[in-house]
């Protein structure tokens, strides 16, 4: 059979998607509140304003991120006054709320829009297609799904609406599979595996588009190679049907990356041990509240205070709250990339039960580590951008990973081996962000094994029994 990049669906340039409208703000239905006139309905004036507030609050949102949000900032933006605002939304939230809720009911329509996935190439068609669908929407809308997990940790409206979205979600994505892929893994995990792969792949592409445009993937290598991972992950090698397995096609050429270091800085070394624990009490405090408050709100005066130092103690040992961030930020990184790096050489067997326990042990050790450190990785993202250091940092780190994954990768001898260590660098992101997850789902190791053996490896999906969540 031919290969899966054969009948791409066409690709659409990113100015064409950027032209494209803003469909989920216009559907947002346009009423004035009380006390603001005895009757709701406005005309065309009233539409535009509320559409210019809609896409500065997008703009905003994806700047400063949820917490440091101002309905002032949204209102400067929008080139409107404050009465302007209150009349069509009550506060921040509510605004985010309606913007949150048309990007669920647009990733609905996506869904009942979705071909049945079947192991065969029209199935692989299908999937790719919801995948160009999901990619667009998630583009356009960037900043909501960046910003709904601070939103859910704050709002118990938005909370209890993602619980119930997640499972929604969760059964529509379910009923466009084909029976095959539960012969060996439930609907609920078969559906989280496409939700939690396809948010993740997303939200790392925009990332690099954001920080190093010139590191993204290109796009439709990307979805062609998600939509592989997914295929096999789902379906494994069985059905004479399926789409065959690509040959990888050659790596753009990237510049070297030093290699990553687990030491601490150089001015931690040089300091004495009463230095170090003073040093140490101010990242483990920042830490906290960076993870608590977000990187806008947090102030140096709140990590003094939960530091329990005085102010000149702070600045004995950092320049500002950036130049902590980055130190934590760093500690967390170099935390996360040792347990990464301890991946298992599994290249020879990968579907023996000996490599099975060896990857399940380095999962529950993995897993352990994010859910310490993951915390920290969230409020990177949004510290990204506005911190030239940090993002750079940010890239070198990325490309250092992606390229341990891509020598885990490489003895499989299938497939796009550099998009798909991008994929699994994305995959190994534990962060819960999104609209569309259950609760406890998101940090399911046994579907990260699952995905890493059947997506990745090719590992046959009749093994899938012993890593079942």
């Amino acid at each position: 059979m031919a290969s899966s990049s054969a009948a791409t669906p066409p690709k659409k340039t990113r100015a064409a998607r950027k032209a494209a409208p803003r469909s989920v703000i216009e559907v947002i239905g346009v009423q004035r509140r009380a006390p603001f006139g005895d009757n709701p309905a406005v005309g065309a004036r009233g539409t535009r304003t509320q559409h210019r507030i809609l896409r500065a609050a997008l703009d905003v949102f994806g700047e400063v991120g949820y917490h440091a949000c101002r309905v002032e900032r949204i209102t400067e933006a929008a080139g409107c006054s404050r009465p302007s605002f209150y009349q069509y939304f009550s506060s921040k939230e509510d605004l985010f709320r309606q913007l949150a809720g048309e990007v669920a009911r647009s990733l609905f329509g996506i869904i009942d829009g979705m071909g049945r996935v079947t192991p065969d190439a029209a199935g692989w068609q299908a999937l790719r297609q919801w995948l160009e669908a999901y990619a667009d929407l998630y583009e356009e809308y960037q900043p909501v799904f960046a910003a709904f997990a601070a939103a859910e940790g704050s709002d118990d409206v938005v909370a209890s609406g993602a619980a119930r979205v997640g499972g929604r979600q969760i059964k529509s994505v379910a009923a466009k599979i084909d029976p095959e892929a539960f012969k060996t893994d439930t609907p609920e995990v078969v559906a989280g595996i496409l939700l939690n792969a396809v948010n993740r792949a997303n939200r790392y592409e925009q990332l690099l588009v954001r920080i190093a445009p010139d590191r993204a993937p290109e796009r439709g290598r990307l979805l062609d190679s998600l939509t592989d991972v997914l295929h096999r992950s789902l379906f494994g090698r069985r059905g004479v049907a399926m789409v065959a397995h690509r040959a990888g096609d050659a790596a753009p050429p990237r510049p070297p990356v030093p290699a990553a270091t687990t030491e601490p800085p150089a001015d931690a070394v040089r300091l004495g041990p009463a230095g170090r624990r003073t040093r140490t009490k101010i990242l483990d405090a920042g830490a906290v509240e960076f993870a608590a408050n977000g990187y806008h709100d947090t102030r140096v005066d709140d990590i003094v205070a939960a530091a329990d130092v005085s102010h000149g103690t702070f600045y004995r040992y950092f320049d500002n709250k950036d130049h902590v961030f980055r130190v934590i930020a760093g500690r967390s990184g170099r935390r996360v990339f040792s347990a990464l790096s301890r991946l298992p050489d599994i290249a020879e067997q990968p579907g023996s039960p000996a490599s099975t326990r060896l990857l399940r042990k380095w999962m529950s050790d993995y897993s352990a580590t994010w859910a310490e450190e993951g915390p920290i990785f969230r409020i990177w993202v949004e510290a990204l951008g506005r911190d030239q250091e940090l993002s750079d940092v940010t890239v070198r780190a990325m490309d250092a990973i992606r390229s341990t994954l891509a020598r885990f990768l490489e003895p499989r001898g299938f497939g796009d081996t550099d998009m798909d260590a991008f994929l699994l660098l994305a995959l190994l992101d534990l962060t819960t962000y999104g609209p569309q997850y259950t609760p406890g789902f998101e940090h399911s190791a046994g579907v990260v094994v699952t995905v890493i053996r059947r997506g990745f490896l090719g590992v046959d999906a009749r093994f899938s029994k012993e890593i079942k969540p």
